[in-house]
This record gives structure tokens, C-alpha cells and sequence, in this order.
């Protein structure tokens, strides 16, 4: 059985970031971090909202039109696109976001399974997201992404 890890992928330069407003409030993008369940003594990462496709639901949740959940949900969303491989007969389940006790911290999710004759695999992506907005930054911390079967 093969299985492959594949933590965040991103480049050590941050991301520049752009003029915007949360809440009403003139300040700079939100800034979007990631740490691997992988590699945790690598730290955090910077990586870019544009090339995951995030940067209009990043903006809309400056400026209060996006909830921390629907974030999350598009996070999750963005990182499994980038890291799935589809196939035939996948079947590719909604992702998951539950939030935890602790407030703007939410545990993620988004599997797909693929059964057919004798073959058994199962990819998912996993992770914690947590909202620092006094830091303006959105934690992906512990992110996993595995394929096994």
C-alpha cells in the first residue's frame, strides 16, 4: 500500500500584502499561515491566498460579509483542491468544519474514498484553523494530507 504526505507547499517569502479594511478598520490582508502535522519543527509558513483562490472570501471577511466558518470551509476547500488527485471513482465527500470550544478555532476536514473491486483507498485533508484577527492571521496549524490504500 502506497501513501503519500504532502504538508503545505508554500515559498519562504511572504506574501505581499494588500491595502484592505476589516471591520471598518484601514489595514493590510489578512495574513495566512500553515504548519504541517508532518514537519511541525519546520514552523509556520506563509501562503498565498491568491494562488489557492481565497482572496475575495479573505475580503469579505474583513469587511464582516464572511463568517469565520464559511472561511474555513473555503480554506479547507482550497487546500484539498490543490493536493487531491482526482480520478474515476472517487467519491468525494463535502468538507467538514466543526468549531472547537475555544472561539475562531475550528477543526477541519474533506475525504474522498474510492472502492472498487478489490481496491480499497481513502485521501483526506485535515487540520486546525484558528482566527488571530488582533494579529491579523489566519492559522492552518498540524495540516495533513494523505492518500492511502
Amino acid at each position: 500500500n502506497a501513501e503519500k504526505q504532502n504538508s503545505t507547499q508554500s515559498s519562504k517569502t511572504p506574501s505581499k500584502p494588500a491595502q484592505e479594511s476589516i471591520h471598518g478598520k484601514s489595514t493590510n490582508m489578512i495574513r495566512l499561515r500553515s504548519s504541517s502535522k508532518y514537519s511541525p519543527e519546520s514552523g509556520f509558513s506563509d501562503l498565498s491566498p491568491s494562488t489557492l483562490n481565497l482572496t475575495q472570501v479573505m475580503r469579505n471577511y474583513m469587511y464582516g460579509s464572511a463568517t469565520q466558518g464559511q472561511v474555513a470551509h473555503a480554506i479547507i476547500e482550497a487546500l484539498w483542491k490543490r493536493d487531491f488527485m482526482p480520478g474515476k471513482r472517487w467519491d468525494i465527500d463535502g468538507a467538514t468544519v466543526r468549531q472547537l470550544d475555544e472561539e475562531g478555532v475550528y477543526a477541519v476536514e474533506k475525504e474522498a474514498t474510492w472502492d472498487w473491486k478489490d481496491i480499497y483507498a481513502v485521501s483526506s485533508s485535515k487540520g486546525t484553523i484558528r482566527f488571530l484577527d488582533d494579529l491579523k492571521e489566519i492559522r492552518i496549524e498540524n495540516y495533513s494530507h494523505y492518500c492511502a490504500g
